[in-house]
């Protein structure tokens, strides 16, 4: 993205998700323009909402998967390397629980729709 135009594109992004949120070419958009910006909290709460979408497979979840490493290696939500840092670890729990409420925020969506 050219200089100063990824928060423009952003929203351009973001638009085009509320008209087809099944579109997962436009998180992968997303998900590179937050790890372009180093965004790690935006880039892995995206990237949750894709592996819902997803269920973890295809070839859009693997882009997102490789970004997600080169953006944070050690993070077991891409396959990343576990350390022993127990700062690190207090960081995989929160991410783990995180990712189980988005989980059941997503469920709680569908059941409420039917």
């Amino acid at each position: 993205m050219a200089y100063g135009r990824d928060a423009q594109a952003e929203e351009i992004l973001k638009e085009a998700l509320a008209k087809d949120v099944n579109r997962t070419s436009i998180w992968v958009k997303l998900l590179e323009i937050y790890a372009n910006r180093k965004d790690l909290k935006t880039f892995e709460s995206t990237v949750i909402d894709l592996q819902t979408l997803t269920g973890g497979q295809g070839e859009d979840w693997e882009k997102a998967v490789a970004l997600g490493l080169q953006l944070d290696p050690t993070n077991a939500l891409y396959g990343g390397t576990v350390s022993s840092d127990p700062s690190n670890l207090t960081s995989r729990r929160l991410r783990f629980a995180l990712y189980f409420c988005t989980i059941n925020r997503n469920s709680l969506k569908l059941i409420d729709s039917l």
